[in-house]
C-alpha cells in the first residue's frame, strides 16, 4: 500500500483563454470595461445581433490546493498484478488576475 500526498501552488503567466458569454456581458454592462463591448454588437431595441468569441490573454491563474492518493498492489499468480488507485484533488483557490486590454 502507498500513501503519497502533496502541497501545490502554481502561478501560471500569459494564460489565453476564452471567456464565457455572461463574464463578457457582465465585463461591458455591469462594470463598464469598454474592451469587452466591442464583442457584442446590439439592434435598434437594443437586443443582441451578434456576440463574437475570441480568445483572450486573461494574464495570470493562481492556484493552491493538496492532492492525495493512496494505491494498493496484489499480484496474484493465476490472473497477474492487480491495482486500485484513489487519487483526490482538492482546490483550495483559484484566481484568475486579468491584464487591461
Amino acid at each position: 500500500m502507498l500513501l503519497r500526498g502533496s502541497l501545490y501552488q502554481y502561478e501560471v503567466d500569459g494564460t489565453i483563454t476564452a471567456h464565457d458569454a455572461q463574464t463578457v456581458l457582465d465585463s461591458c454592462h455591469v462594470e463598464d470595461i469598454d474592451a469587452f463591448c466591442g464583442f457584442i454588437e446590439h439592434r435598434d431595441n437594443s437586443t443582441i445581433s451578434l456576440f463574437t468569441d475570441t480568445l483572450f490573454n486573461i494574464g495570470t491563474i493562481e492556484t493552491t490546493g493538496t492532492d492525495i492518493g493512496l494505491s494498493f498492489d496484489r499480484n496474484s499468480p493465476s490472473l497477474g498484478q492487480f491495482t486500485w488507485t484513489f487519487d483526490v484533488t482538492h482546490v483550495r483557490s483559484f484566481e484568475e488576475i486579468l491584464r487591461m486590454l
